[in-house]
């Protein structure tokens, strides 16, 4: 009913000194839903079409949530 979608992710973090690594992960956002907000900390979001794309890379190791309103 809230049209709200709720993700955690538990991430690592890149050892002193590594390459950090950047999660991604997309969403699909059928016919007639519009993305209306979103809480999702320093991750990047981009849309094309009907797929989000949200592009997180962590500073520090734990859990991470994002929300997302439709």
């Amino acid at each position: 009913q809230t049209r709200t979608l709720r993700l955690t992710f538990h991430v690592d973090a890149a050892e002193v000194g590594a390459t950090p690594f950047e999660y991604r992960f997309r969403v699909y956002v059928p016919s007639g839903y519009t993305l209306s907000g979103q809480q999702i900390g320093a991750a990047e979001l981009s849309q094309a079409g009907e797929q989000i794309t949200v592009a997180h890379t962590p500073v520090t190791s734990g859990s991470y949530q994002m929300t997302f309103g439709f």
